[in-house]
């Protein structure tokens, strides 16, 4: 299995009494911040197995996930406060805690924004591209606003994707043309190849969200996985290959080869059929509110909000995670 360092430093240091996982509960456990609800059931959760004897000497692989879980623990209540309330709302995700990992057998996970880290491949991929096209011979000085307003326009564009608006091919060969014309280039000098070699090099890219390997290998043990992605046949599959995340997934299922994208229900309705799974016991985990999270509610599924940037929550969606080890809490 696949540990973050920190994970594997504690777990070496077994015999020692793992100080470092020792203070990380102390601080759980402090007055001020086991007053919020959900802390104080997680905590003493974590208090059973802090002095519940030899429990990591037994197991050792059980004790790295639930290290990992410590480290999840953590980073949800450094969430709460008064300007970040809206991160966690324990009237939504309390109910679900006790009854998700018996109720669910299949897990659907988004793929782009989700587990593959598109903005940051993205961003990699456009800084050498800059270089590589000498753009700032071409009056952009600036790579970061290159990348920003890039980024912004695609994200548009893939909206628009989602919900049938517009067709690949205009997704493609739009999104560059229009951040070069927003900055003030003339579509002559505009490079022509710009495109396809983003479309050729962005795949191969390999950031993950963070704690990606580590979440899936834990959930892998317990539930039936399956992607279900809006993008494109042969990016996916390269992207899917590259980073190795493969192993964990029964079936994956490309909007390009179904023929429609999220959120149009034909595709949770085939994702279904072709995993032998029911609506009832099947969970969608995605970054898209639009797409992922009410696509799949609408269609009678389940749904679990990754909101990596702390965005606030709409009313109408009622479990979000920020970070994919809190997977780990939940299920």
């Amino acid at each position: 299995m696949h540990y973050p360092k920190h994970v594997q430093d504690n777990v070496r240091e077994h015999k020692n009494g793992i100080p470092q996982v020792a203070k990380m509960i102390d601080e759980v456990r402090k007055p001020s911040v086991t007053k919020n609800t959900l802390v104080v059931a997680i905590a003493h959760d974590i208090g059973k197995y802090r002095y519940g004897g030899d429990y990591h000497e037994r197991d050792k692989e059980a004790f790295a996930i639930y290290i990992f879980q410590v480290v999840a623990l953590l980073r949800m209540i450094k969430s709460i406060g008064n300007k970040n309330k809206h991160l966690l709302n324990t009237s939504s995700i309390l109910p679900h805690t006790s009854s998700m990992n018996s109720k669910y057998k299949h897990i659907f996970f988004d793929l782009d924004h989700t587990i593959w880290d598109f903005d940051k491949n993205a961003e990699e991929t456009l800084q050498e591209l800059y270089i590589t096209y000498n753009l700032n011979d071409l009056g952009l000085t600036s790579a970061d606003a290159f990348i920003e307003t890039y980024t912004r326009n695609n994200h548009q564009l893939w909206a628009d994707y989602h919900v049938g608006k517009i067709s690949k091919e205009t997704l493609r060969e739009t999104r560059f043309k229009k951040t070069f014309l927003d900055l003030g280039l003339s579509a002559d000098v505009i490079p022509v190849a710009f495109e396809d070699d983003y479309v050729r090099i962005c795949p191969t890219k390999t950031n993950l969200f963070e704690g990606a390997h580590e979440t899936l290998q834990y959930l892998h043990g317990k539930y039936t996985m399956h992607l279900i992605t809006n993008g494109f046949k042969e990016s996916q599959d390269s992207k899917i290959n590259g980073t190795d995340i493969g192993k964990y997934f029964d079936q994956i299922i490309v909007s390009e080869d179904v023929g429609v994208n999220k959120p149009d229900p034909a595709i949770f309705r085939h994702a279904l059929n072709v995993a032998g799974a029911d609506k009832e016991t099947s969970l969608m985990i995605g970054d898209s509110i639009e797409a992922d999270v009410r696509g799949a509610l609408g269609f009678g599924m389940d749904a679990i909000y990754f909101n990596p940037a702390g965005l606030e929550k709409p009313a109408d969606i009622p479990v979000q995670i920020t970070s994919l080890n809190e997977l780990t809490l939940l299920l």
